[in-house]
């Protein structure tokens, strides 16, 4: 259990002068959502033969990985980017997010080139809004890895 203050403020207290109230509460859960949204990217992919893109070492580097890099398969970045401006514009003004959001980092300037898959994208949409999944359902089928 963390109490609002330590969230804020970080266990070092890394960030000062941050106070608690519902404005810092609100930036901090977007600021998460944020984290979450874009790591779907470099987390959930998988290379067009299937293989999950991880934390595995490449070269002498500890950080030298490529779910991490944004130099491996970078559309994946460039659809993380997109999704992260639709995630801050929400934020800024205080909508929640919705399903939609995915698709459209995905689609609506055909950001998504089709060099990688996401786990389970399509069925997530699916299960969260039907409708969207749907009008979607060509691109998301092909977009995602389903095992």
């Amino acid at each position: 259990n963390v109490d609002w203050s330590t969230a804020l403020t970080g266990h070092l207290n890394a960030i000062q002068g941050v106070t608690d109230n519902n404005k810092n509460r609100r930036l901090f859960l977007f600021g998460v959502a944020l984290h979450c949204a874009t790591d779907t990217f470099a987390h959930s992919s998988y290379t067009l033969d299937y293989k999950r893109i991880n934390h595995d070492k490449e070269g002498t580097n500890s950080w030298d990985n490529k779910a991490d890099r944004v130099n491996y398969i970078p559309n994946r970045h460039e659809c993380a980017k997109f999704l992260a401006d639709i995630v801050l514009i929400r934020a800024y003004f205080g909508i929640a997010a919705t399903a939609s959001d995915y698709t459209s980092a995905l689609f609506a300037e055909n950001t998504y080139n089709n060099t990688f898959y996401l786990r389970r994208i399509a069925r997530y949409i699916e299960e969260i809004d039907s409708a969207l999944y749907q009008y979607f359902k060509r691109q998301l089928d092909s977009a995602s890895y389903e095992k």
